[in-house]
């Protein structure tokens, strides 16, 4: 479809549609296809003919099918909301026949988890674009949300560690205030014990006294 719209933009001549498409091409199986059988094909509403059925065939449109009508969003995966829809509504533009708007609409909304579906369902959208449009709100949202969640964890973090700080300092003030008490009783203890009424030294004395009197 890209092609029929560049072609009828640009007025290109049917001789030059062929091989503009053939360059076009990307794919490394279509590109291998269309080497053996570009010479055949002749024009290029023939070759639009061929790849469709090759690549674009029954089999592959009803996958398609059950992956806008079963398929989930990720959470966890790197889409955005509105990449999410938009990627599904690609897809559905090139199946035949297609989905209404309003079957695609209802079919996507389901992707989404239940309070993203709420608020779809309570916007009352009428189309894709609006789809889009709430979205993106959602999403911007949600990125707040996580910044400010985010925001806040590192706050708290921060809080916890000025509180272990501040409690190993405590805890060290009171560890050099139980070793200041230990050595002033060890030094009262010393001056007990060289005091001359000290008990201690008078039984030394006496003591000494009772081994000259012997």
């Amino acid at each position: 479809k890209d092609l029929d719209r560049y072609f009828n933009l640009k007025g290109v001549a049917e001789s030059l549609q062929l091989p503009l498409a053939a360059r076009a091409v990307q794919d490394p199986f279509t590109k291998a296809w269309l080497s053996a059988e570009y010479y055949k094909l002749g024009t290029y509403k023939n070759f639009r003919t061929q790849v469709t059925q090759l690549l674009w065939n029954d089999q592959k449109q009803s996958s398609i099918r059950c992956k806008i009508f079963q398929d989930k969003f990720d959470r966890n995966g790197e889409e955005t909301l509105a990449a999410h829809y938009l990627r599904y509504v690609n897809l559905a533009a090139n199946l035949h026949p297609q989905l209404s708007e309003y079957d695609l609409l209802g079919a996507l909304t389901a992707h989404y988890p239940y309070e993203v579906q709420k608020c779809m369902i309570s916007a009352n959208l009428k189309s894709n674009q609006e789809a889009l449009t709430l979205l993106g709100k959602l999403q911007a949202m949600d990125e707040e949300r996580k910044a400010h969640k985010e925001n806040g964890l590192e706050t708290k973090q921060r809080d916890f560690r000025k509180r272990e700080n501040k409690q190993a300092g405590n805890n060290r003030e009171d560890n050099r205030r139980e070793y200041n008490q230990t050595v002033r009783h060890i030094t009262y203890d010393r001056r007990q014990v060289n005091h001359h009424r000290s008990p201690y030294k008078l039984r030394k004395t006496q003591r000494h006294l009772g081994r000259h009197s012997t």
